[in-house]
């Protein structure tokens, strides 16, 4: 049996998945249209806030710690999707 070592020459933190080449003209289409664009995501705040940024989709990015409970009807408040979130995991 033969052992392989491994080395590691770089630690990138930097783990890139980028939006598609046309979202940020797809979805200025639909503002355009009078579409309110939201965006949820499970990333990190920073990462959250770049992609809004690279997007043209606004600055408005809270975690989860931000979203609000539920009314005493058991519903959420009608401004919840007036702000992007991040940082979201199924429940």
């Amino acid at each position: 049996m033969r052992l392989m070592w491994w080395r590691i020459l770089s630690i990138n933190p930097y783990i890139q998945d980028p939006p598609r080449p046309d979202t940020r003209e797809v979805l200025h289409k639909a503002m355009e249209y009078g579409i309110e664009v939201k965006m949820i995501t499970g990333d990190h705040v920073a990462i959250a806030v770049e992609t809004a940024k690279a997007l043209g989709i606004g600055h408005n990015i809270v975690n989860a710690a931000g979203l609000p409970g539920l009314d005493a009807n058991g519903k959420p408040p009608a401004d919840l999707i007036k702000v992007g979130r991040c940082r979201l995991t199924p429940g």
